[in-house]
């Protein structure tokens, strides 16, 4: 059995802000919570199969432009109380919705204040994504409901069943008035454990210790499976927070061997698609990873700026994205990302 403690937190937020993509909730906010959360106790990381095939999994997130929410400890108690009287049976466990900064954080701490485990996996599979629906469960069909949502305002949802993940998309953002905190997503460990992403939190973690050693982009890149494509300067940032996302475009300016190109970054929340001289080259679901040369920090879209030293690593998805199901739900995000 894994812990998440004091020693080795900074390493997991170091690795989810990169394997992010950009989005995945901020970077100080995650650092703040899960200090506050590890005063307390260390947190008790399991891997899925060793829970009981009945046991009851929830997760806990954030939906909206990715301002931080804060989370007060009656309300993790209060949307859980909700969500278990509506079920009449207890979670014993929280699996993390994407693996990124403000997202594994918020896991954690909720299951250090539950004192119930943190299961070694999510349900996007080892990087974050700009849509609820984005996610593993998707593909096989999984009922995300009932849920609990509580918004910035204060204002509680019970939310009991949708048509589809479409109708529960629209239903959150329109709720979270900018953001709000959702709590479901109640599943059987064994109906879950060979489709959501596996053991991603203890690889973030390894991707941390990577960006801290002696040779961080190899290391990242072995660690990943990927591969740097381009590497520049930070000529143009555009960005709008609107619609519960923010949307933009950054311009890089190559270097080196990429000197006379230009990489045009896009993104909503999460880098989507990146174009090189031109042409689309790259596109998730493949992890389009932008890392800082400077200070080997993964980069956070909303603290992009101009003049940053950036290398671009892509690294390859869940092969469950490689389906034809999984492209076409990536390819819809895609062409809303060519208007940005």
């Amino acid at each position: 059995m894994r812990y998440i403690t004091r020693a080795n937190f900074h390493l997991l937020i170091k690795g989810a802000v990169l394997l992010g993509t950009g989005g995945g909730g901020d970077p100080s906010y995650a650092y703040n919570l899960l200090s506050k959360a590890l005063k307390r106790k260390k947190i008790k990381l399991v891997n899925i199969s060793k829970l009981g095939d009945n046991d009851l999994v929830s997760t806990i997130f954030s939906i909206g432009d990715g301002r931080p929410l804060e989370i007060k400890m009656e309300t993790i108690f209060t949307v859980k109380e909700r969500l278990e009287n509506l079920l009449g049976e207890k979670v014993r466990g929280i699996v993390p919705v994407e693996i990124g900064a403000g997202s594994i954080a918020r896991a954690a701490y909720t299951s250090s204040i539950l004192d119930i485990p943190l299961v070694d996996g999510d349900f996007v599979g080892g990087r974050a994504s700009p849509e609820v629906y984005l996610e593993t469960i998707t593909l096989t069909n999984l009922q995300r409901e009932p849920l609990v949502a509580v918004n910035r305002k204060g204002r509680f949802l019970e939310l009991l069943s949708s048509r589809d993940y479409k109708e529960t998309e629209t239903v959150l953002r329109k709720f979270s008035e900018g953001s709000a905190l959702v709590f479901g997503y109640p599943l059987r460990a064994g109906k879950i454990k060979n489709i959501i992403g596996s053991k991603t939190v203890s690889k973030t973690i390894k991707v941390g210790e990577a960006l801290l050693s002696g040779n961080p982009v190899n290391n990242t890149c072995r660690i990943t499976g990927g591969r740097v494509v381009f590497e520049g300067v930070v000529k143009s940032v555009r960005k709008k927070a609107s619609g519960g996302f923010l949307t933009g475009k950054e311009t890089i300016n190559g270097i080196g061997k990429y000197g006379g190109m230009v990489l045009e970054l896009f993104f909503k929340n999460e880098n989507l698609f990146c174009k090189i001289n031109g042409r689309i080259r790259f596109s998730a679901p493949d992890l389009i990873l932008q890392l800082d040369k400077t200070n080997m920090e993964g980069i956070y879209n909303r603290e992009l700026s101009v003049g940053q030293t950036v290398a671009i690593i892509i690294a390859p998805p869940l092969p469950i994205w490689r389906t034809k199901k999984g492209k076409a739900l990536w390819e819809a995000v895609i062409k809303s990302g060519n208007a940005i």
